[in-house]
């Protein structure tokens, strides 16, 4: 019964994240958000002077470059610009449900379903997931950080990757 209604909530959550991307106006950061990422794919300017740019991350890159990619082959729809610029967060959304399933699948399986469940019903990760921002990624990298954590080798290479994971999760936002 566990697994059926969490599946039914992530299935909700990924389609009202899909819907809400296709169907609801840009929100007043977008704009801003997007425009590092596509003045650095655009004319290779990583510069940050700019009060707009003083916080901007590359984790939007492939929103923009989706976005890019269908204006190069002709569409003009803005309505279809604005799904695709949008669609790598819902992507996105799908990779956090699934890492938290495979987190929380320590040994109990209800307990990955719980977690699933619950992080469907986390009005905060669908709202981001419709809309272009960094959230998305932000939520991914700390979940995989979670991950090798709780593996708690102490090797130097789960050392250097734990370093890693938390250095991009604070680039990232």
């Amino acid at each position: 019964m566990l697994r059926a209604l969490s599946l039914a909530a992530a299935i909700f959550t990924l389609g009202n994240a899909t819907w809400a991307a296709w169907d609801q106006d840009l929100t007043y950061d977008e704009p801003v958000h997007l425009g590092w990422p596509q003045r650095l794919l655009e004319e290779r300017n990583d510069a940050r002077e700019q009060f707009r740019f003083d916080s901007k991350t590359p984790a939007l890159l492939p929103n923009v470059m989706l976005r890019s990619a269908l204006q190069a082959k002709g569409v003009e729809s803005t309505q279809i610009l604005r799904f695709a610029t949008r669609l790598p967060s819902v992507g996105l959304l799908a990779l956090v449900l699934l890492l938290v399933f495979r987190l929380a699948r320590t040994g109990d399986p209800e307990t990955a379903w719980l977690g699933v469940l619950l992080a469907s019903l986390d009005a905060n990760l669908a709202a981001h997931a419709s809309i272009a921002t960094t959230d998305l990624a932000y939520a991914l990298v700390v979940l995989l950080f979670a991950a090798v954590m709780a593996r708690q080798s102490s090797l130097l290479s789960s050392a250097a990757l734990i370093g890693a994971l938390l250095g991009t999760a604070l680039a990232v936002k």
